[in-house]
């Protein structure tokens, strides 16, 4: 095989991969929610070993906890499978002077939503009222 074929072979093969599902992330664009409608989010879903799917969380636009009521401090990410109750799956990390936060997670579930939420301290058992942005991933 000479040089010129072999890499026509791998740009090949590299297109084909990029044609087969679950080969990469699923990524979802969505917009804040009405308490919040300047936030821009992305979140990429990639399955991962083990049957579990990872995911990453990135808002923009984000107002500080505070500025959507009084007492709260921090974001937090659910997870909320399809039927269940909404499982903590982490907090926000957020930066006030880019208005930028980041999250990631694993969870076992195929059909869920991702709900974000500001809280007012680490210790919460429930997601509040307070949801900056949702996503249903099926």
């Amino acid at each position: 095989m000479t040089p010129k074929t072999a890499f026509t072979a791998g740009l090949a093969a590299l297109a084909l991969m990029a044609l087969l599902p679950g080969c990469g992330p699923t990524t979802y664009q969505f917009a804040g929610t009405g308490q919040s409608v300047g936030v821009d989010a992305k979140l990429e879903v990639n399955d991962i070993e083990g049957g579990n799917r990872e995911l990453r969380l990135e808002l923009n636009h984000l107002p500080p906890p505070g500025r959507l009521g009084g007492g709260l401090t921090v974001y937090a990410m659910w997870v909320i499978p399809s039927g269940q109750s909404p499982q903590l799956a982490g907090y926000v990390e957020f930066d006030e002077g880019s208005r930028r936060g980041t999250a990631r997670a694993t969870t076992p579930a195929r059909r869920f939503q991702v709900r974000v939420t500001a809280e007012r301290n680490r210790t919460v058992a429930a997601p509040s009222e307070h949801v900056v942005a949702r996503q249903a991933v099926n």
